[in-house]
């Protein structure tokens, strides 16, 4: 994929205008090569030779050529280096912003951990067991939003740090001068925003809490904190705090008796939670109890806890750990008596959390629609934005909530037709991909546009990627449907053909979608289902193409390119990005020929869709790789909107004369991952999955096979390690398929261990 497509795809909705504007500085350099010849250059050569000027040897490496060169080159200098000087302000500037902001999230969880750990630790991190605890749960829920936040952030980093680089490359070959290196190691590395060192410390503490939530001793520098502190953490772990046990047994008992329904008991432990909420910390805490033992109960248990206790129940109390009010809670759960409770009691309705959500977001959210209707009623803005630039109605489309929909439309006055292009978060585009096919519906009957994101593609183009063949049907009378987006230049067809849905293509082609397209590198839709063999495709766009071949005669394009036109196009991988997977290690050269597995065995370790489940294409991908809560995560509705890699798994071989360690982003997106080396004996093989961080360097958990398990392995022979942290927990498991093809004796070629 060329940089320029792959810096929009990668962008963090919301985030477009504090990105590297690599599109204007392409401008900048496309006038320089558009007016400058090849006599120019010659004679700026001999220009720079004349007697008196210092020879061009004994300059640095491209001064002589700019200090020499003509106005229109200057001019071009000037404006290329005072944008990229205000670019990289812009981006240090957020960066900087973000950091701070971070790394503040992470100081203040730190110490509410700490604090949650004073009044209750739970007894085993075992089945998750901190989700039986109010405030472990609130602390276990921000460190998972922070460490998404975070990935936010270094992406955020590596696209803009490629970006410079591939920027000040192209530069260079256009204005034929050496400032890259120079450059960036002067101007660019040196900036706070490319010192990954700070990020990746606050990824790995992020990972460690997220491991282990009760290891108080993880984070400790980032609080500032003194020896004496390390010695009560291990204290606290140990033996607890004077009021821990109460505290534990108030909430348990609390819940216990809920369960039963025993109001007497109910009524005891209220009285005796006044005995307990003597300092502010230790009354927030009660409430925080109470409150999710309010919304759990039934309405007459419930009015039991609010009622039985001798002083008011504190409905302003706002959790120090999230910033959420009695009412974000409520509406959360969709209780809608509890939402009127807390606004006849006065709770700040325009209230926002630390991720700058109202209750109105959360209803919206988690699909409540009555809750909605009375949030707006009661004044709540059906537009506001929260710190991830989603709207109550950008929820309610991604949960698929038509319900929320409507409501937010008609009675939250909310107009999806003032919607503008070029953004990612149209509600229209997120319903199609998401599949939701009664919001798609609905949102065109309100008169929502059909309108192409930054990467210009429309939401029938999103629809036929992700294989919902009803959406395309609707979508398909919408404008723009048959476009060739802004990058690939790949229209609808091009899509479904590319990941196999052939009832979408069949839609397309009934809609009468044009089947001569190529895209950017001249290939058509047929060539894509060939290539990644979806036979049921084949046959569709075969016959599609060979009815549009006796109907269209095609026109050659026999036209010269100009010489500017030869050296741009000379130039077309200069933006090419790789992957962001290592690739497969290039093989000596002594390892062909008569020394082809000679000595060596050859073995391939695959990954993904056929490694538990082979040969079954309903098998999903991400069971290759399993983990468990916490590393697996909460299931957040916003899955579309933040898409990077959370963690990666490292693949290496020992001993191994031609591997390097393999990287695989988690969770895996492709159906199948293989990778391919030699080794010199495979009765001493080891192979370690290392899961990290996907920006960090602390290694979270390892799986590691024993020599021995290839002694009889047999071919494609599944295998399933379990991945254990520090502390030899099982955290998760990885499955994966094993082939060996030992050397060559006399004629006959074991494969597996098995002749063959």
């Amino acid at each position: 994929m060329k940089f320029g497509k792959q810096i929009q795809a990668d962008q963090v909705p919301g985030w477009s205008q504090y990105y590297l504007d690599y599109k204007a500085l392409k401008k900048i350099i496309s006038s320089l090569a558009a007016n400058q010849s090849a006599s120019e250059d010659t004679a700026l050569a001999i220009e720079s030779t004349r007697p008196g000027q210092p020879e061009l040897s004994l300059l640095p490496p491209g001064i002589a050529q700019d200090e020499e060169r003509g106005p229109h080159f200057q001019a071009c200098k000037a404006a290329f280096f005072f944008k990229l000087e205000r670019e990289l302000e812009k981006i240090n500037t957020f960066y900087l912003e973000k950091e701070a902001e971070l790394k503040m999230r992470l100081e203040t969880l730190l110490m509410k951990r700490r604090a949650a750990a004073t009044r209750v630790l739970p007894d085993s991190m075992e089945d998750n067991s901190t989700k039986d605890h109010v405030e472990w749960s609130a602390v276990e829920e921000g460190f998972h939003l922070l460490e998404r936040d975070l990935a936010k952030l270094q992406q955020f980093v590596e696209i803009n740090a490629i970006g410079f680089r591939k920027i000040l490359k192209k530069w260079d070959k256009r204005s034929k001068s050496t400032t890259k290196e120079l450059y960036l190691s002067r101007q660019v590395d040196v900036q706070p925003v490319f010192n990954r060192q700070l990020i990746s410390e606050l990824a790995d503490t992020v990972a460690a809490c997220l491991l282990d939530l009760t290891d108080l001793s993880v984070g400790m520098k980032y609080e500032g904190a003194i020896p004496e502190d390390v010695i009560l953490a291990q204290q606290l772990s140990t033996y607890g705090s004077p009021q821990m046990g109460a505290f534990q047994d108030l909430e348990s008992n609390v819940r216990k008796a809920v369960a039963d329904g025993d109001k007497n008991a109910l009524r005891d432990l209220v009285r005796y939670s006044e005995s307990l909420s003597q300092s502010p910390d230790a009354k927030m805490h009660v409430t925080r109890i109470l409150w999710k033992a309010v919304i759990d109960a039934p309405p007459d248990l419930a009015d039991h806890i609010l009622t039985c206790a001798s002083a008011p129940f504190d409905y302003h109390f706002v959790d120090d750990i999230n910033g959420r009010t009695c009412l974000h809670e409520a509406a959360r759960v969709g209780a809608l008596r509890l939402v009127n409770l807390c606004l006849d009691n006065g709770v700040q309705k325009e209230k926002v959390d630390v991720y700058g959500r109202s209750a109105l977001h959360y209803a919206a959210m988690n699909g409540h629609a009555l809750v909605c209707r009375r949030l707006i009623e009661v004044g709540l803005p059906a537009t506001a934005l929260d710190l991830d630039n989603c709207t109550p109605l950008i929820y309610a489309t991604l949960g698929g909530s038509v319900d929320c929909v409507r409501v937010l439309l008609e009675d939250g006055k909310v107009s999806v037709q003032e919607i503008t292009a070029d953004s990612d978060l149209m509600p229209l585009s997120l319903a199609a991909r998401s599949g939701h096919y009664n919001v798609v519906t609905l949102l065109l009957s309100h008169g929502a546009p059909s309108l192409p994101n930054t990467n210009g593609e429309y939401p029938v183009h999103l629809a036929a990627q992700a294989g919902h063949a009803d959406i395309c049907q609707l979508l398909a009378k919408q404008e723009g449907w048959d476009t060739p987006d802004k990058y690939n230049e790949w229209t609808p067809l091009f899509h479904a053909a590319r990941y196999g849905h052939a009832d979408c293509l069949n839609v397309l082609l009934d809609a009468g979608c044009r089947t001569d397209r190529t895209d950017e590198v001249g290939n058509s839709a047929l060539h894509y289902a060939a290539w990644y063999g979806h036979e049921s495709c084949i046959p569709l766009l075969m016959a599609a193409t060979a009815k549009n071949a006796t109907l269209h005669t095609p026109v050659p394009h026999t036209t010269p390119l100009t010489h500017t036109q030869k050296s741009i196009g000379s130039e077309s991988d200069i933006d090419a990005i790789p992957s962001l997977s290592l690739p497969p290690p290039m093989m000596p050269y002594r390892v062909y020929g008569h020394n082809y597995l000679d000595k060596n065995s050859l073995i391939q370790v695959s990954i993904g869709l056929q490694t538990s489940n082979y040969g079954d294409p309903s098998a999903e991908p991400s069971n290759a790789v399993r983990l468990r809560p916490p590393l697996s995560g909460l299931e957040y509705s916003d899955r579309y909107l933040h898409a990077s890699p959370r963690l990666k798994l490292m693949l290496t071989a020992q001993p191994a004369v031609t591997a390097a360690p393999y990287s695989i982003p988690l969770p895996l997106t492709e159906e199948r991952v293989v990778f391919t080396f030699q080794v010199p004996s495979v009765e001493a093989l080891t192979l370690e999955f290392s899961l990290y961080p996907n920006f960090g360097t602390k290694i979270i958990g390892r799986a590691t096979t024993l020599p021995i398990t290839f002694s009889s392995i047999r071919n494609n022979q599944a295998l399933t390690l379990p991945i254990l942290d520090h502390r030899l927990n099982v955290i998760g498991e990885v499955s994966f398929n094993v082939n060996i093809v030992t050397p060559f004796s006399g004629v006959t070629l074991e494969i597996g261990g098995a002749p063959s």
